[in-house]
């Protein structure tokens, strides 16, 4: 049976989140890893500081019922530490923890000692391009997800992304990516 190149990478992204999901990423002081959405949030706030739930509900494309939710459980873990504005008691300013920090940092270092594990036998220039092309899905993802209302909000992530010394390509209306 022929395959053909959309077939094979619909499903080799089936299998790769199915078995990401399988790999328990277990910390040296023993502390549970982060769950996906908690790893992003915190991951947002320590890359961008400190911001309002509805900042990061836009930043991370999901609606901001979500994110109080996410955020809640982060807040009693005591790892998001929730600032009430003084002028108005329904907005308020989100940041990280030491502890929400120790644990983010801690995590990211066991993700990304996995994945220099697993790209450790490739070329660096077949890691670059893979890069790229991860980047250029996720662009597309994000296209598909916000749709073109959301662009400029978009190009902002983009923008703070490369401010971060995380290369992006640029996404464009019509979305294809500079």
């Amino acid at each position: 049976m022929d395959i053909s190149g959309t077939e094979r990478v619909e499903w080799a992204l089936t299998v790769l989140v199915r078995r990401a999901d399988q790999v328990y990423i277990q910390s040296e002081n023993g502390a549970r890893p982060l769950e996906r959405a908690a790893y992003l949030i915190m991951g947002r706030l320590f890359d961008s500081g400190p911001c309002r739930m509805g900042d990061l509900a836009d930043a991370s494309l999901v609606t901001s019922s979500t994110v109080s939710r996410q955020v809640s459980g982060l807040v009693a873990d005591g790892y998001i530490h929730k600032e009430f504005d003084d002028r108005d008691r329904r907005a308020c300013r989100l940041s990280l923890t030491e502890r929400g920090t120790t644990a983010l940092l801690d995590t990211r270092a066991r993700r990304r000692e996995i994945v220099r594990t697993l790209l450790s036998t490739w070329a660096d220039e077949d890691i670059v391009k893979f890069a790229d092309l991860l980047d250029q899905l996720n662009a597309g993802l994000d296209d598909l997800v916000a749709g073109p209302e959301r662009l400029p909000r978009k190009q902002e992530m983009v923008d703070h992304r490369r401010a971060t010394g995380i290369a992006v390509p640029t996404p464009t209306l019509n979305g294809r990516v500079n």
